[in-house]
């Protein structure tokens, strides 16, 4: 049997599985019976949101800054993202989570405003210590073209 007539014959046993289950959801349930989509709990009760916990609404501050920091660098407002930077310095200074990403932005901001070889300097040795980072390939792009 070929390659063509066996997806022939999958395509076939697929349609009929299908047409199938569909024939069962539609059936007449019977008087004591209850329907299967009756008694299945809704995506809603079955799914709950996670609560905003004062944990996750530091997270997402964090997260929120960032992105802050992301557009002012993309609108080449480097004194913007040095103050958002310094903000995010001063009030997450505790949080080594972030500390990559810290780094990273001090060393994109850097290397765009002040190309040289002391911003290359630096956006080497990030690159070279934050292999993890998902900011090492835009510092390694911005620093080492």
């Amino acid at each position: 049997m070929n390659k063509k007539h066996l997806k022939l014959l999958l395509g076939g046993a697929l349609a009929a599985l299908c047409c199938a289950f569909v024939g069962t959801l539609l059936a007449e349930p019977s008087d004591d019976a209850q329907s299967p989509l009756q008694s299945a709990p809704s995506i809603a009760e079955r799914v709950q949101a996670h609560p905003m916990t004062p944990a996750r609404q530091r997270l997402n501050d964090q997260r929120r800054l960032f992105t802050r920091v992301d557009q002012a660098l993309a609108r080449s407002d480097f004194t913007e993202a040095r103050r958002l930077l310094a903000r995010h310095d001063t009030d997450f200074s505790e949080t080594d989570a972030w500390q990559d990403w810290r780094a990273g932005y001090h060393a994109l901001t850097d290397c765009l405003e002040h190309p040289g070889a002391e911003s290359t300097a630096a956006g080497q040795r990030f690159v070279d210590e934050q292999r993890g980072s998902t900011l090492r390939r835009r510092v390694r792009r911005a620093c080492l073209k």
